[in-house]
């Protein structure tokens, strides 16, 4: 289901699922507190910065952890609760 709210210059559309996502908790952030996975996350964009100026390619691994540590954050910010929450 689509809906589209213009509002003059900015135009949001909000989606829904089509059916109920399921995602399974691996603990792997849970003893890590916000403040220290953004500090791990600096570190890593730090990593790929360095890369990047040695016009070299970022390797998958740092990238894919780059966004695992954003999930998790976003996930510990306010995240509302959903049906199998703890």
């Amino acid at each position: 289901m689509k809906k589209i709210q213009d509002f003059g210059q900015f135009t949001f559309v909000n989606e829904k699922w089509s059916k109920k996502v399921k995602i399974e908790k691996t603990g792997e952030h849970a003893d890590k507190t916000v403040s220290e996975l953004k500090k791990e996350l600096r570190e890593l964009k730090d990593k790929s910065k360095s890369y990047q100026e040695k016009n070299e390619k970022v390797p998958k691994s740092i990238i894919e952890k780059e966004s695992e540590i954003k999930f998790a954050i976003r996930a510990k910010k306010h995240w509302p609760k959903g049906e199998d929450s703890m």
